[in-house]
């Protein structure tokens, strides 16, 4: 394994900012290397900065507006390709967020797909996490009143990633 962890944080979703920083900081004390880009309101920015950082990790973190959706609410991870380092480390973050999700139902699965511009562009490992229906009230408040916890499971999903490959 390589000695230094790397992550990068790319988002252009505002409401996400509190949680990145709490992220970030759970990160580092931990002694990973973060690079947060979620000032940047250009998502081609992202990738190009993250393709020259070149990451263990690119995290792409958003809401989403759950109208269109046939599944209203929860988190959804999005990544390129099944048996990928990609997918095990979503398997480690989902499996977190589920502990933690209000719904007991909920039963969402990784989704695989070619169609996001920072999953297809981005040379790393990469994710691209929704959170919560940002029009869904139970969601948002899920998210609101459990931003340090989410926080807190998405790093031990990459903790525990990086443990497993020791």
């Amino acid at each position: 394994m390589e000695d230094k962890k790397i992550i990068y944080i790319g988002s252009v979703d505002e409401k996400i900012k509190e949680l990145v920083g709490l992220l970030e900081e759970k990160l580092k004390e931990n002694e990973y290397i973060v690079y947060n880009d979620i000032e940047k309101e250009n998502i081609e920015h992202i990738v190009e900065q993250s393709n020259l950082i070149k990451p263990n990790i690119h995290l792409c973190i958003h809401s989403y507006e759950s109208i269109n959706r046939k599944e209203k609410n929860g988190p959804i991870i999005y990544t390129l390709n099944k048996s990928s380092l990609s997918e095990e480390i979503a398997n480690k973050i989902f499996t977190q967020l589920k502990l933690i999700y209000y719904e007991p139902t909920y039963n969402r699965d990784i989704v695989y797909t070619q169609n996001i511009n920072e999953l297809t562009n981005t040379k790393n490992p990469s994710l691209y996490i929704e959170l919560y229906g940002n029009d869904n009230e139970e969601d948002y408040r899920w998210y609101k009143n459990n931003t340090n916890k989410i926080a807190n499971s998405i790093f031990l999903g990459i903790d525990n990633y990086f443990k497993n490959r020791e």
